[in-house]
């Protein structure tokens, strides 16, 4: 009788999501609709996708496993993604020249030519496909504990939910269920860590924990080892404005920069409520299990203190988190290649609206594969992020800063950051370190210094009304303006 309610409760929030997206997504007309819509989004819309989209369904799996087992090495990092979102918002009211631009490749070929756009496209689509795998996992995780369903094919057909709204439906679609999962999750993960505190006989134990745990204490985080420079290198990813494809794109949706810096103030404090109820989460199994296995904590939760109607809770609740993120990576992933591989390469100059939904067809199946290979979440979660963040997020971010350089200089940097962590992950993978911190700081070391050694035409020139892009001295100066307003 349990399982047959949860999967009633399941199936219909399938079934809703799949009706509501493709409902949202009828005004659809062409890749502006489909990609940022008519920018009348409003900001409680705009904050509840921002959300749903930076808050995925690893958090529940992933990260209460590292909250129970490293403590404030996971803790810490894990607030810095709220801090990023802040400064995610901050830094918007220098973004007013990218306003006109679809998505961040774009930017970035207005910036700095074809092959920079390219280049950014790839990255993002390859972090796009990276994060889709893992929220596919998550969902299948999800069926095979809480459901009692097994086997690739269930994992499949879930999938293709996804995949049909986000597809059809494009970022209207997207941003509409991502509400709808917003408040699905929103009250999930309360109504838990409510649960397993009452179900606790001695609730000054978690207090206790936190006073004697090693793993709760900063001497833990300080020395020259392996823990310390993960735990540095997470931190530095989680505060830094990343810039990712689905970051960008809200905030070219928003119908302007006061907007768009709203409803990521609003985005980041809502965050980090939701990453405490997790936090509280991971504290209080341990303080009242402190030997279960991290890896098994959700079997744990489920077995333990779900009722016949928190059972259902629990799976809808994840799997929001997990879907709120994929339809995101979806559309961005499928805009990209249309929009900035396609078309700047003129290998089709019709039915771009049909090219899109079939791509996105087509790497979502992919990403549905590369889940049922893969079985390590952080894995897939670093190889997706090694392709963007040390190759585009340096020269994107300098760039808002005020910071210009030539193409040479540019493209210098982001190859010194991939062979920074295709290097490091063939000859020092052994050692635990994570190289895409590395990789950011080798992009950034070589395009500033190619930028001063080459004498290259740029510097810190200031926040742009006008974008300039400009020349490199194999070439004479070129200039591309496009007023923001």
């Amino acid at each position: 009788m349990i399982l047959s309610t949860s999967t009633v409760l399941f199936s219909i929030f399938l079934f809703a999501n799949l009706i509501v997206g493709l409902l949202a997504g009828r005004r659809v007309k062409n890749l502006r609709d489909y990609s940022i819509g008519n920018r009348d989004f409003s900001t409680g819309a705009l904050t509840a996708t921002i959300v749903a989209t930076w808050i995925g369904g690893g958090t529940m799996i992933y990260g209460l496993a590292n909250i129970y087992s490293n403590g404030l090495g996971f803790i810490i990092p894990l607030l810095g993604t709220s801090l990023g979102l802040l400064l995610t918002g901050l830094v918007t009211d220098r973004m007013g020249e990218f306003l006109n631009n679809l998505f961040v490749a774009e930017a970035m070929g207005d910036l700095y030519g074809k092959l920079a756009r390219i280049i950014t496209a790839f990255s993002g689509i390859l972090w796009g496909i990276g994060g889709l795998a893992i929220q596919f996992k998550v969902v299948a995780k999800i069926l095979t504990l809480i459901f009692g369903f097994e086997g690739p094919g269930v994992t499949i057909a879930a999938a293709l939910i996804i995949i049909i709204y986000s597809a059809f439906g494009g970022i209207r679609a997207v941003t509409t269920t991502d509400i709808f999962q917003f408040f699905a999750f929103g009250i999930f993960v309360p109504i838990l860590a409510l649960v397993i505190w009452n179900s606790i006989k001695e609730p000054h134990k978690a207090i206790y924990t936190l006073a004697t745990n090693p793993i709760f204490s900063f001497k833990e985080l300080i020395g020259w080892n392996t823990k310390s420079a993960n735990f540095l290198t997470f931190l530095i990813y989680g505060i830094t404005p990343t810039m990712v494809p689905a970051v960008f794109q809200r905030i070219v949706m928003a119908q302007g920069l006061t907007q768009a810096r709203k409803a990521y103030t609003y985005a980041a404090g809502v965050s980090v409520l939701m990453f405490l109820f997790v936090i509280w989460i991971g504290i209080l199994l341990l303080a009242n299990n402190p030997n279960l296995s991290p890896n098994n904590l959700l079997n744990f939760i489920i077995d333990n203190y779900s009722y016949t109607w928190l059972k259902g809770l629990i799976g809808i609740g994840i799997i929001s988190m997990a879907m709120s993120t994929a339809d995101s990576d979806l559309n961005s992933s499928a805009v990209l290649f249309v929009n900035d591989i396609i078309k700047p390469l003129g290998i089709f100059n019709k039915n771009l609206m049909l090219i899109t939904r079939v791509l996105a067809l087509v790497l979502g199946a992919f990403a549905l594969l590369l889940a049922l290979r893969m079985q390590d979440l952080l894995s897939i979660l670093l190889l997706s992020g090694s392709f963007y963040m040390p190759i585009v997020s340096v020269p994107l971010l300098l760039a808002i800063f005020g910071f210009r350089s030539t193409t040479r200089a540019v493209l210098i940097g982001m190859s010194a950051g991939f062979i920074t962590v295709l290097w490091w992950e063939i000859f020092m993978g052994k050692t635990g370190i994570n190289s895409l911190g590395l990789g950011m700081v080798a992009n950034l070391i070589f395009l500033i210094g190619s930028h001063y050694i080459l004498q290259e035409q740029g510097g810190w020139i200031g926040i742009q009304k006008k974008r300039t892009l400009i020349g490199s001295k194999a070439s004479p100066p070129r200039s591309l303006e496009k007023v923001y307003w």
